[in-house]
């Protein structure tokens, strides 16, 4: 039962990013409460070593400048895991080299 209110990876860094201190808050309840979130984050994504870590960051960074048809296809390749940063681009050259950057079908090159 608990699994199904479990929060997504993709929560977890949300609410890492966007978090601020509360102003009833210490700086340290407000560290704690990062490293926390930063911890589940990192579990949830079976990362246990700095260059999985690295990965992770570069991976995380690189699908959050991608427009929203490259970043629908990579996270449906994707599903429960993540794919390395090198993966992640590939991919969305793919789809940008198939579909265009707005998504929609590439019309064929037509040369004299």
């Amino acid at each position: 039962m608990l699994s199904q209110y479990k929060l997504t990876p993709r929560e977890y860094k949300n609410r890492f990013d966007v978090a601020v201190k509360y102003t009833d808050e210490t700086y340290t309840l407000f560290a704690a409460r990062l490293r926390n979130l930063l911890t589940y984050y990192l579990s949830s994504r079976d990362v246990k070593d700095f260059d999985s870590f690295r990965n992770l960051v570069i991976s995380d960074r690189l699908k959050a400048s991608l427009p929203q048809g490259p970043l629908n296809y990579v996270l449906s390749l994707e599903g429960q895991g993540w794919f390395d940063p090198d993966k992640v681009a590939s991919l969305a050259d793919i789809f940008v080299n198939n579909r265009g950057p707005s998504g929609s079908q590439k019309a064929p090159e037509v040369r004299p």
